[in-house]
């Protein structure tokens, strides 16, 4: 039999538009130019996921291992 070709699952489409964090999506676009690896950190519910969200939006998924 032969293997299955998988696909990658598409990430969550947020309900609502990212408010009053565009100044730091623009700074780690900028990173993510620079760097292979960019590890967002902070303490929960900070955002992290919802901000890791707008840069796949903006960079596009093809573009990042998600």
């Amino acid at each position: 039999m032969a293997p299955s070709r998988l696909r990658r699952p598409s990430p969550p489409v947020p309900l609502t538009p990212l408010v009053g964090r565009g100044r730091e999506v623009d700074a780690l676009l900028a990173r993510l130019g620079e760097a292979r690896l960019v590890t967002l950190t902070g303490a929960g519910g900070s955002g992290k996921t919802r901000i890791a969200l707008e840069l796949l939006a903006r960079r596009g998924s093809d573009d990042v291992a998600w």
